[in-house]
This record gives C-alpha cells, structure tokens and sequence, in this order.
C-alpha cells in the first residue's frame, strides 16, 4: 500500500484499525438480496488478532506499525493525484495508507475476528513532494 507518511517507510508493515472508503462500484454486503443485517463497524478489525499478528512481526524484526487509517480507493489504480493525496493527509481522520482491496473484506467479516495486514511498498505522491 502507499504511505500518505513519512514515518511509514516501503517495507513496514502496517495492521490498520480504521477504513475510510472512497469506493463506488463495489458491492457493499455480502448478505445478498432479502436478507437485512446489522454488523457493528466502528471498530472493524479485531484487536486480539492484531496483538499476534504484531507479536509474531516483533519476534522476526519486521518493522510495524499497528494503528491508522486505510483508504481504500476504487482500482485498479496504484497512486492517488496530488490533489487526492493532499485531501487524505489534510483530512482530520488522520489517513495514514492507501490502497485497493482491505475495506471490502474487513466489512464482509459480519463479527468474525478479522484483521488486515500490508505492507508498504512506497510513499504517495505528496511524499516526494515533501521531501524535496
């Protein structure tokens, strides 16, 4: 995924615990027609499972990082424009990575312990602005 950081360098691993989706062509439930559910989602990941899953990354000295927001974008597209990138860092929900596939998922866990893992394979365009 493309870090909207600095502090997130290509390589790290990230456990998110908060989606903002910007998706529009997506099926939004995996309940089909006639059926009507109600999945809490404020919190979507699981916590517990994010604790092993940074357990195991301490133990092999893998680089993490274990809260932050995801965007997940509609695809296939690997970058965001600049002007894109520049609303995700200004928003106040603080967006941290962005990405494709993770939202549709973590929706679809309907109260399953469920957590995603990425890693970050480089900086967004409005990183190498910054660092100019």
């Amino acid at each position: 995924m493309g870090s909207l950081k600095e502090e997130h360098k290509p390589l790290d691993f990230v456990i998110p615990n908060q989606f903002i989706d910007r998706t529009r062509h997506r099926i939004d439930t995996f309940f089909g027609d006639g059926v009507v559910a109600h999945v809490g989602f404020g919190d979507p990941l699981c916590d517990e499972m994010a604790r092993v899953v940074l357990g195991a990354c301490k133990v092999a000295d893998v680089p993490r990082e274990a809260r932050g927001t995801y965007v997940c974008m509609e695809g296939p597209q690997f970058h965001s424009t600049k002007a894109e990138s520049n609303i995700y860092r200004s928003w106040g929900a603080g967006c941290d990575w962005h990405d494709q596939p993770a939202r549709s998922q973590a929706r679809a866990r309907s109260e399953i312990c469920y957590v995603t893992i990425a890693m970050v394979t480089d900086y967004d365009c409005c990183i190498r602005i910054t660092m100019r």
